[in-house]
């Protein structure tokens, strides 16, 4: 039996619920596109894969984590490979006055309006739909030079500074053995937060 038998509707009434039902459908593709619009990057040009993405900080949230804008799309950024003791948890009791500093260092190296550079490891983004990257002060000239990874790159700089731990999130683990003798340096050093 056919559709318009079944529904029990004249030639003219079928034609005009089938033009409806097209429009809904048409109606609703439109919404969801823009719905996501400013929400999603569609391009997924922000993941740099194959390169370094300049992006523009809009806010440093803590020690490891920031904001940043890219052709009018805001993300919040995870640095790879660190973790810093939390300063803004939802749950206050996790926040030290340790997290306090090394979330001030991190505000002390880049401020809103600065322009940094987004290196990708392996993953896009994290469990908490958070931009997993590597983020370069200054672009460089080879992402694999441990001099230009020691003076340009954020998540290098606090730990050498000793304002985090090192963190191997697999599969992101390109600076992973680096960044642990970056710990090691700055805890034999007693810089930052291992000077107390």
């Amino acid at each position: 039996m056919k559709l318009k038998e079944k529904l029990n509707l004249s030639d003219i009434s079928f034609k005009k619920v089938l033009i409806l039902a097209v429009v809904i459908a048409i109606i609703i593709i439109c919404l969801v596109k823009f719905a996501t619009f400013g929400t999603k990057n569609p391009n997924g040009d922000i993941s740099g894969k194959t390169k370094l993405v300049e992006v523009t900080v809009t806010k440093v949230t803590d020690g490891d984590t920031i904001w940043v804008e890219y052709e009018n799309y805001k993300k919040k950024v995870r640095l790879i490979g660190i973790d810093c003791p939390e300063s803004v948890a939802y749950d206050a009791d996790r926040n030290t006055k340790e997290g306090a500093k090394a979330s001030d260092y991190t505000k002390s190296l880049i401020k809103k309006g600065d322009t940094v550079y987004l290196q990708t490891d392996v993953s896009d983004v994290d469990k908490y739909d958070r931009y997993l990257r590597y983020v370069w002060l200054e672009e460089p000239e080879d992402v694999n030079d441990e001099s230009e990874i020691r003076a340009k790159m954020l998540n290098a700089i606090i730990l050498l500074n000793g304002y985090a731990n090192a963190k191997e999130y697999a599969p992101d683990t390109k600076y992973a053995e680096l960044f642990k003798s970056f710990e090691e340096e700055s805890k034999n050093a007693h810089m930052g937060l291992w000077a107390q």
